[in-house]
């Protein structure tokens, strides 16, 4: 995960008692470079018995697709389509399936293709090579998906861990574009608004902001949007009209910005109350000096 946001995130309190279905569908939304990955290098092997299922039925349809071929392509170069299929296997099954399919392939090929055809020369020079090739093409692509799904299954896992800080915190959580607008929100800060999420992309930060407060906001909102982190309080409008005191934590990582809030309405409030107590007593203080008792 972006270090950046991590450094929001360590801040963040629990909060429990939150479905995660609907941040996990916002994050598929906001995440949609990751979403072809699974499809070649699942984070875990699928079964091997689907594996030789998979195998079988891409040596017979690789087979069958060789005798139109043969009409447009010498034969002793259309043994290459087997290796797609020797390819398919490797990355998502391994390499020993990958060399049973190898085997299959030769054989397939052997008796199909090569004359004399319907009869079996496994040893002829042609099935040397094709078998060679379509081992070392089992490795690369083995060792590269493996390599892959490493890097997958860390990327799922520290996706994972995104999902339950976003999910489970306390604070408001947000991830806007330099533009203002929402991307994503955490159920904390539809709940402290009082706005849903899909009215929450439709605004920009600005939007929530007292207007009495726009532009000293706008101020702090155009230097995060350079670096950071910053750190503010400022004053935001509910849907229903109220205010609320939040105090922010932003930083901007390739025009994207990271923000936490916390809600310290409260805090302000006895602060207020504190500031008028301490007024009314140098009133009181300046009562008595001018007019002492007795006088």
């Amino acid at each position: 995960m972006n270090t950046k946001m991590m450094s929001l995130l360590r801040g963040c309190r629990p909060r429990s008692g939150v479905a995660p279905d609907a941040v996990e569908a916002q994050l598929d939304a906001s995440l949609p470079r990751t979403r072809w990955l699974p499809l070649w290098t699942p984070p875990t092997t699928p079964p091997t018995r689907l594996g030789l299922i998979v195998a079988a039925s891409l040596v017979i349809g690789e087979t069958l697709v060789l005798y139109p071929l043969k009409i447009v392509a010498p034969e002793d170069t259309l043994g290459i389509i087997y290796a797609l299929g020797v390819v398919t296997v490797a990355i998502v099954w391994g390499f020993w399936l990958a060399a049973a399919t190898s085997v299959m392939s030769v054989l397939a090929f052997d008796y199909f293709h090569i004359p004399p055809i319907f009869a079996l020369t496994p040893t002829g020079a042609e099935d040397v090579v094709a078998f060679t090739t379509c081992l070392v093409l089992a490795m690369l692509a083995s060792t590269v998906s493996q390599r892959a799904r490493a890097d997958v299954g860390e990327a799922y896992r520290r996706r994972r861990e995104f999902e339950r800080f976003f999910n489970l915190s306390s604070d408001l959580m947000s991830i806007r574009g330099t533009d203002g607008y929402f991307r994503l929100v955490n159920p904390a800060f539809e709940q402290t608004l009082g706005y849903s999420h899909q009215e929450l992309i439709k605004l920009r930060f600005r939007d929530i902001v007292d207007p009495e407060h726009e532009q000293p906001a706008r101020d702090i909102i155009d230097e995060s949007s350079h670096g950071g982190p910053e750190r503010f309080e400022d004053r935001c409008l509910r849907s229903d009209g109220t205010a609320v005191w939040l105090d922010w934590t932003t930083v901007a990582d390739h025009g994207v910005i990271y923000g936490a809030a916390r809600d310290i309405t409260e805090r302000r409030r006895q602060e207020h109350e504190l500031r008028m107590l301490a007024d009314q007593h140098v009133l009181q203080l300046l009562r008595i000096d001018v007019h002492p008792a007795g006088d």
